[in-house]
């Protein structure tokens, strides 16, 4: 069998690009197809020049630049199709986090639905169908390269908070890997690629300087709770939350051994009192503990309560099933009920009306069946401030007989 020489295959090369064909994978095509053809007729010919010109002739005068014409509108529409596609997409998803956040805000049900169908579309839909675009467009290896770095960090930057306002694991994580991304390869690379451009110099220094800029002040928004004082405020809050309560209860039992043998204790409703202060304690420590392994399933309750006591900051930002502290043998409204019986109690006691202060906007939230998953730490310290204001009260109640014993 005959086969061209690499001067021929050249000559041919040029020859199609000479008759329109622009596009370097369609001239490879046609290369290849009529080099085929040429090697076939040569089997049964001698003159090369011959047999190429009647190859060439078979495609006509335009043939080449028609070929190129139809592949060059089929690209055409297929990417302006693309586009379409990507524009719907995207507002759909801007559309559907908008009003899912706002959602979000009012406590609306549907709420979690609209995020994650927005976050999900914006994220694994919206962002590779624009690279996917971007690389359609023949760029330069760089462009291509920063193209794909920024898609990336987006991708990484939209799932942080998309994370983070869901109340999902791993969105600190992700938060530091996109941002890191963003200032040590994308910005570089975006310098690199478009400074050595004199008329596009300014707006790449300015855009650098602005993504800088932005996620510095989206790190301050985003992680302001999370961070240095903050965050250490926050969690001694708590601690002091759980500690008050540890030293009130020793405290009253301390004082109710005292006020055990005397005759004003024996006569009061003191003893009924007190029990049902340690059964709201109880409780209250229960419903945290179901709270925190809906959460959490894969710890065991030792570790949860080491947790809780200790290292608090773990969880704090995670998100528990509000369901865990509606049904089940110890629920929320056992514990509401408990409580409003024990004011009442007291207030008998005591002769005057002293009422518990709580967030009652939160304790409604939780109440609400459409809403499940809530921030943990929000919850923690509701019910743990509840707690105490109650063997606060008990404190004082003790206090009171004692003024009077003594």
């Amino acid at each position: 069998m005959v086969c061209l020489n690499e001067h021929q295959v050249n000559e041919i090369k040029q020859l199609i690009q000479a008759k329109g064909a622009e596009m370097e994978e369609l001239t490879n095509d046609l290369l290849d197809h009529i080099c085929c053809m040429i090697e076939e007729r040569l089997n049964r010919k001698e003159d090369y020049e011959e047999v190429l010109q009647e190859t060439m002739a078979v495609f006509g005068n335009n043939g080449i630049r028609n070929i190129q014409d139809e592949t060059t509108f089929l690209l055409t529409k297929n990417i302006l199709a693309m586009k379409k596609t990507t524009h719907i997409i995207g507002i759909m998803a801007a559309v559907l986090l908008l009003v899912g956040s706002f959602f979000k805000i009012k406590h609306y049900p549907g709420a979690g639905v609209l995020y994650v169908s927005g976050g999900f579309l914006l994220s694994f839909v919206f962002l590779p169908l624009l690279l996917t675009l971007k690389i359609k467009e023949k760029l330069s290896k760089p462009k291509v390269w920063l193209n794909v770095a920024g898609t990336v960090c987006g991708f990484i930057l939209t799932n942080a908070v998309f994370f983070k306002v869901m109340h999902w694991p791993w969105a600190n994580k992700l938060m530091w890997i996109g941002g890191a991304l963003t200032l040590l390869v994308f910005v570089p690379l975006y310098v690199y690629t478009n400074i050595k451009y004199k008329e596009l110099r300014s707006t790449t220094i300015t855009t650098a300087v602005l993504v800088v800029g932005g996620m510095s002040l989206f790190f301050a928004l985003v992680k302001v709770h999370n961070s240095g004082i903050v965050t250490d405020s926050i969690l001694n809050i708590q601690y002091t939350i759980n500690e008050n309560i540890v030293q009130t209860l020793q405290t009253n039992t301390v004082l109710f051994e005292q006020l055990k043998a005397d005759s004003v204790t024996q006569v009061s409703g003191l003893n009924e009192v007190m029990n049902k202060s340690m059964h709201i304690n109880t409780i209250t420590n229960a419903l945290i503990m179901n709270l925190v392994k809906s959460g959490h399933k894969e710890l065991s309750e030792e570790q949860l309560k080491n947790i809780l006591t200790k290292n608090y900051h773990q969880i704090s930002d995670d998100s528990g099933n509000l369901q865990s502290i509606r049904t089940g043998e110890v629920t929320l409204d056992n514990l509401m009920n408990e409580v409003k019986t024990f004011q009442n109690l007291v207030q008998k006691e005591l002769g005057k009306t002293d009422q518990l202060t709580f967030n009652s906007i939160n304790f409604e939230t939780y109440h609400r069946p459409k809403i499940t998953n809530f921030p943990l730490g929000i919850v923690v310290h509701d019910l743990t401030l509840l707690n105490l204001q109650v063997q606060n009260m008990q404190n004082k109640l003790l206090h009171y007989y004692k003024g009077k014993v003594f």
